[in-house]
């Protein structure tokens, strides 16, 4: 993303940086305020459909993930939305438990939380399947959006350039750390 926000950057992403390993894969989920009116991810939809722009949508920032997901749900969910950015993720959350916006699409890890506190269906969750992590809320396909799919992840690369057994050595300790459940 970082690419597409500045015209010029120290680095090329492209040639310059080399991936060494993903480190975790996570569903993104929308969150919507705990009184809000929408049940369900259709409603939620329909109403938008009915009401182009009434509603609003918190991000982490202008192109950060959260914009970048919203806005792809936003196309595939053909519905106009107001976006209302933040200084991160965290503070777009704030956003949904204060009721300043009226929906959020986040990774999971952001949301666990809020979602976890509240026993109704208001999220939803990517993907083809539901989650592990939450095994109650439906997901986007269910809720008449298959095409919608989004998968957050995090990894770690490094300078090209450095040396291959670095590399190695680098991604070996990282798996060998997150195989470990006591670290």
């Amino acid at each position: 993303m970082v690419p597409a926000l500045f015209k010029t950057l120290p680095w090329d992403h492209a040639n310059d940086i080399v991936a060494v390993t993903t480190i975790l894969t996570t569903p993104v989920v929308l969150v919507v305020p705990a009184g809000s009116p929408f049940k369900t991810g259709r409603e939620l939809v329909e109403y938008a459909r009915k009401n182009p722009g009434k509603l609003n949508f918190g991000s982490g920032g202008v192109g950060s993930s959260t914009h970048l997901n919203a806005e792809m749900f936003r196309k595939e969910a053909k519905i106009d939305l107001a976006h209302i950015p933040y200084k991160g993720a965290g503070e777009a959350m704030t956003g949904i438990i204060s009721n300043q916006v009226d929906l959020l699409i986040t990774a999971s890890p952001t949301a666990m939380g809020q979602i976890k506190r509240r026993q109704d269906s208001r999220a939803r969750v990517t993907g083809a399947k539901r989650s592990p992590a939450f095994p109650d809320v439906p997901t986007f396909a269910e809720i008449g959006l298959p095409g919608y799919t989004v998968t957050g992840w995090f990894g770690l690369a490094v300078p090209k350039g450095t040396p291959k057994e670095v590399i190695a050595k680098i991604h070996a300790e990282t798996v060998k750390a997150l195989a470990d459940r006591a670290a």
